[in-house]
């Protein structure tokens, strides 16, 4: 009978886990526009949040390559499409429900991403991202787009690269405790008891 609960406690656990992938909105995202940077960082930058969103798994993301072929198809040019009406033009296209649009920006030696979602359906801003940073531009495609994405899907972020403090693992006590014939662990302060 224990065996016949932990069955089906697993297929409860996967058609719950389907049922979340199948129920996902469909985005797409188009090209940021660069300003102050090259059209190449900009969609290399375009690129890694696609890359950053699919990661996430909130949405289903369309692919870029399925994407410029429906486009194609319609004899529809997006390259330079930035405002609200053509993205909402676009997902209407493509059968999205959200659009993400945005833009790379360089002033001076500060770097800023702007980005937002826009909902298909009422051509609103459904959210918006943005990111700032001085320096070199490779940090964006490291970070900057990564919080981008995190602030888009509504999640919290946080910065991995200053994690570098790792908790170091149990440490085994032997001989094992004769009475139970279990092995004890020495847990470090960090881990809870």
């Amino acid at each position: 009978m224990k065996l016949l609960n932990l069955s089906m406690r697993k297929l409860y656990t996967i058609l719950a886990l389907a049922s979340f992938g199948i129920s996902a909105e469909y985005i797409a995202i188009i090209d940021f526009e660069g300003i102050g940077v090259t059209s190449q960082e900009a969609r290399s930058l375009t690129q890694r949040l696609t890359s950053e969103m699919i990661r996430l798994e909130v949405y289903q993301v369309l692919e870029r390559s399925k994407m410029k072929k429906l486009l194609d198809e319609q004899k529809f040019q997006y390259s330079g499409c930035v405002n609200t009406q053509c993205a909402v033009d676009i997902g209407k296209m493509l059968g999205a429900k959200y659009m993400i649009v945005g833009s790379i920006n360089k002033i001076g030696s500060t770097y800023a991403i702007d980005a937002r979602m826009i909902d298909v359906e009422t051509s609103e801003s459904y959210i918006s991202a943005q990111y700032d940073y001085t320096g070199a531009i490779d940090l964006l495609l490291k970070e900057g787009i990564r919080k981008i994405a995190y602030q888009l899907c509504e999640l919290n972020y946080e910065n991995k690269a200053n994690e570098n403090q790792f908790l170091s693992p149990p440490v085994l006590k032997y001989p094992p405790n004769n009475k139970t014939n279990k092995i004890l662990f020495n847990l470090p302060s960090k881990y809870p008891k």
